[in-house]
């Protein structure tokens, strides 16, 4: 298997309660209430008094609808400058670098995905990939006659553990259809964090091995294949507002993560190069019969 930089430490994420972190929007209450709050220099009466009292209501009014538009304005528009409804996604690594950001994502996204008695469903390993402490410097695909080779200079291995200690395989009772599917969509969203908040590409993740302990599938992420889901918010490719569960996915969200992860699996394997690297060869697997 390969080796990873670093185990990244398990546990429960970020809470979304508590002090607001750097770098986050103010509320708009907070906002309005600052701007509101801040008194007011007294005019001069020129006017007739209900005149006066009139302009300024009419002043303050359009003042106000020109700030709340400003601030909507801040709020909905993302770190590539570009206008939405709202954020790509309600959590966002804050880290300086990418090794660090990595880190917050991989720890944010494994604690969301749990078993049915709170313990973290998958282990994840997580660095440049590499075999046996040889990097990886390319990868090789193969269908058929045909093959392609992709760079690994951006990208990244996420290695997929279901046990403790050193089994990686899922237990038994999370073995299922559901339970695989489920773990696929976690690939997913870990695949996608990780290319909307840094350079990589394209990511691999290692499937954690069978109950009799047959290697899992390899999943390869191309930034190209994801830019639709990329550019329109989380949300939209995978429901947020709630834990994710092996059996409390809809119809639709199942084919979603299906359509989005099946055609990418691979079996794969290391071959050395003459250069001192080695290459990951991966062919697709299809279903047969």
């Amino acid at each position: 298997m390969a080796q990873a930089v670093e185990p990244l430490a398990e546990g429960p994420g970020p809470s979304r309660g508590g002090s607001r972190q750097s770098g986050e929007l103010e509320p708009l209450a907070v906002t309005a209430e600052r701007v509101g709050g801040e008194s007011l220099p007294k005019e001069t009466a020129v006017f007739p008094g209900r005149f006066m009292l009139g302009y300024l209501l009419i002043v303050l009014f359009f003042g106000a609808l020109l700030i709340g538009f400003a601030v909507f304005w801040t709020r909905g528009s993302d770190d590539d400058g570009n206008t939405t409804a709202g954020a790509w996604s309600f959590f966002k690594p804050t880290a300086g670098s990418e090794e660090l950001r990595t880190r917050e994502i991989t720890r944010f996204v494994g604690s969301r995905y749990q078993t049915r008695d709170g313990a973290q469903l998958i282990r994840i390993l997580a660095g440049p990939p590499a075999y046996r402490d040889v990097p990886v410097s390319e990868f090789l695909l193969r269908d058929g006659t045909s093959s392609k080779t992709l760079g690994a200079d951006k990208a990244i291995l996420f290695i997929f553990c279901g046990g403790s200690g050193d089994e990686c395989a899922l237990p038994i009772e999370a073995s299922s259809s559901a339970h695989e599917r489920l773990v696929r969509r976690e690939a997913l969203e870990l695949a996608l964090y990780t290319m909307r908040y840094n350079g990589s590409d394209p990511v691999v993740v290692l499937m954690p091995p069978d109950p009799q302990g047959n290697p899992g599938h390899a999943i390869l992420f191309r930034r190209d294949d994801l830019h639709a889901e990329l550019d329109r918010p989380l949300s939209q490719t995978l429901p947020t507002g709630k834990p994710p569960s092996a059996l409390g996915m809809s119809d639709l969200e199942a084919a979603g993560v299906d359509y989005l992860t099946l055609p990418r699996m691979f079996t794969w394997q290391f071959q050395p190069v003459g250069d001192g690297t080695a290459r990951m060869v991966m062919n697709p697997d299809r279903p047969t019969g």
